[in-house]
Parts: C-alpha cells; structure tokens; sequence
C-alpha cells in the first residue's frame, strides 16, 4: 500500500485569462484537496503546486497552480485527475476507520469462512454505499448494503471481509 495513491479531484475548465482553474475536488472539504502535496496526474509524473485556492460552487474551487500563467496552460490541464500518496491522507483515520480504496481487492468470505469472490470498489447511487463483490466463478458483480447488518467485519490488515447477505442478493 505504500506507492498507493488516492484520487482526489479533477481539474476542470480554466476560470478567467490568467491561468486560474477550476477543481472539481472529491474531499469532504473542498479547499482541503490543497493539503494533499504533492498532488500528481495519475502516473505520478506531473506534479501540480496549488499556490492559492478560493471556494467556487459546491464541490468546486478555482486555483492557481504554480507555472501556469495564462488561460492557454490552464486549458491544457483540464480533465487531467488529481492524486495525492494514500500515506499523505492515512493520518487523517482514526482507529477503525480505514478509506474506501483499502477494502478493493480484499476476500469477501461468508460466516463459514467460504471465500465467495473479491471486493471490486464501492458504490453510491443515492440512498447510501453499497459493496461490490465480484463473484467467483461469475460474469456480474453483486451489490450488498454496505452496513454492519450485511458486512458485520472488515479486516484490511487480514485482507478479507465477512458477509451475511440475504436469501437471493447475488441473482443477476
């Protein structure tokens, strides 16, 4: 997990003639994502120095970024995602906590301790997360509630999680 790094917003269209751009930024708060140095491009090859930053709409902001000084340098960053090292934001978790990166490709076991398929991502779709588990042996991805009641354990440093889902939740 050490070279891991965590996707934390997206430069979007340049803001102005000066080389200001606009981040749609994926932190709780949006202006935080400029506390994340180094951010990088997502091969770490590009690193992006935010020298200023103000709150735009919503989960937007609009910065500077060191070396672009006009709108033709800003246009030229839009749609490229930003990253920052996972090392960088682990401080920020609390015993228990872990990021929802650290859960994809982990075992995904029931009670029996029957390994069942692997944990593919998480999503959302409105009314709250849901666990993707790529099923062994099967073409589709299944989706259970992550909640205590369907996911009673997480052990990341095990490498697996425990299910108990309902009767039928894997049909596709």
């Amino acid at each position: 997990m050490k070279d891991k790094r965590i996707l934390l917003g997206e430069f979007g269209r340049a803001q102005g003639v000066r080389g200001e751009i606009r981040i749609k930024s994926y932190t709780d708060d949006p202006l935080s994502i400029a506390e994340y140095a180094p951010l990088t491009d997502e091969r770490g090859e590009r690193i992006f120095k935010i020298s200023s930053a103000r709150a735009h709409q919503g989960d937007m902001i609009v910065v500077r970024i060191e070396g672009v000084n006009d709108r033709a340098a800003a246009e030229a960053l839009t749609r490229i995602k930003l990253y920052a090292p996972r090392d960088a934001i682990a401080g920020d978790l609390v015993d228990g906590e872990f990021m929802q990166s650290d859960l994809v490709g982990l075992d995904a076991k029931v009670a029996s301790g029957r390994t069942i398929g692997t944990v593919a991502g998480i999503e959302n779709y409105g009314a709250g997360d849901l666990i993707a588990i790529k099923l062994e042996g099967r073409k589709h991805t299944a989706l259970l509630p992550f909640a205590n009641e369907f996911v009673p354990t997480v052990d990341i440093e095990g490498g697996f999680i425990i299910i108990d889902p309902p009767q039928g939740w894997d049909e596709p």
